[in-house]
């Protein structure tokens, strides 16, 4: 199966997940870059594999993707490895240089953040693979084709020893409008003694009102306050928790659902098993070797519903698994986009149990992380 990669710049993500769910609904499997932070030179290698192995390559056209670094490194190798190219224009104007290649061609209208039509995914699928069911999410190179790069594949080897500079700017809220970097203002020559002398005057005039109006003096009392008027204490009001601090965590995550309304998984044997036998067969794997692993197969070759199905698990077909192998800690907002970006429709309504094992490498201090997720009948 080839999958489709989407290019858009992080002030567009709320844009990007909805159509990754769109594109899931009509089939197709989607490679999307849902890292926050985009320092890892690592990660751009596997950007770089997703980008060579995908069957279709999708760019966000907006004011914000316009001026990313990371999405225009991205064009331009889809351009280098002949990937068929899908624009959708979301905002902004098309008068770019960046665009030029793409108002020539055939680019799709989405703006006010529409969903493509029909024919956009009929057209989509005559270059990259779509399913009779719903499409997977296989970021980080879960479920992504194995490639096979030799020493001849010159733009692969540019590529990763020329990763986009590590920046913050996708990382910060959306807007259709570019603002200009802050250039202190040139003082005049002489402004100076004016301002002092304004300032002289202000706070003389402040001094002046402090003599001629002096505050009202503090009166203490020693009289009990009424009782019967201070306000009662609402014991059922529970503390606003910081949820983008915690680390991801049944405790964290239970702690999110009981805040938003749903109510908290419990743990099933059965799953709980299978996450710690899935987190033994993936630690047992060279790291070096995990970017062309399909890390949500184990070691014989089955994906978690066959696993579970084998486990006498009674509902393997609605079980969803969720991985993260990563070297600095993983947040509960982490896997809050995770379980959203990668799970099935409306999954935190329908999820009821769970299995979780995750582990700290004593060796390597890299994080393993294996949650299952069953959504009952």
């Amino acid at each position: 199966m080839s999958h489709v990669f989407i290019s858009y710049s992080k002030q567009n993500k709320d844009y990007a997940r909805q159509l990754v769910s769109k594109l899931r609904d009509e089939g197709f499997d989607v490679w999307i870059d849902d890292r926050e932070l985009r320092a890892s030179v690592d990660w751009w290698q596997s950007i770089v594999l997703a980008l060579r192995a995908c069957g279709a390559f999708i760019v966000i056209m907006t004011p914000e993707s316009d001026n990313s670094d990371w999405v225009q490194r991205e064009i331009t190798l889809a351009l280098k490895y002949d990937k068929p190219i899908f624009p959708l224009w979301l905002s902004g104007s098309l008068d770019t240089p960046n665009w030029e290649l793409f108002v020539r061609t055939q680019y799709t209208d989405v703006r006010g953040d529409k969903m493509p039509e029909e024919q956009f995914f009929a057209t989509l699928s005559e270059a990259a693979s779509r399913r009779s069911r719903r499409g997977e999410n296989v970021t980080k190179t879960h479920k992504v084709e194995k490639v096979v790069l030799d020493d001849e594949d010159e733009v692969f080897r540019q590529a990763i020893a020329n990763p986009p500079a590590p920046t913050l700017s996708d990382v910060f809220g959306p807007t259709d409008e570019t603002v200009p970097p802050a250039v202190p203002p040139q003082a005049k020559p002489g402004w100076w003694r004016l301002g002092l002398a304004a300032g002289a005057v202000i706070v003389l005039v402040l001094v002046l009102a402090f003599i001629l109006n002096p505050p009202a003096p503090v009166v203490v009392t020693t009289e009990t306050p009424d009782v019967t008027d201070a306000p009662v204490p609402d014991e059922t009001v529970t503390p606003t928790l910081d949820f983008s601090s915690e680390p991801a965590s049944i405790e964290s995550l239970n702690a999110w659902r009981e805040a938003n309304g749903y109510a908290p998984l419990t743990i099933n044997a059965t799953l709980n098993a299978l996450a710690k036998r899935h987190l033994s067969y993936l630690s047992a794997i060279p790291y070096d070797n995990l970017p062309s692993t399909d890390l949500y197969v184990d070691g014989a070759g089955r994906d978690i519903q066959a696993a579970a199905a084998g486990a006498g698990y009674p509902a393997p077909e609605n079980i969803e698994m969720f991985v993260e192998i990563r070297d600095g800690d993983f947040q509960l907002d982490d896997l809050l986009r995770r379980l959203d970006l990668q799970g099935s429709p409306n999954l935190q309504a329908r999820a009821q149990e769970y299995g979780l094992e995750q582990k700290r490498s004593i060796d390597t201090s890299r994080l393993y992380f294996v949650l299952i997720v069953g959504v009952g009948e």
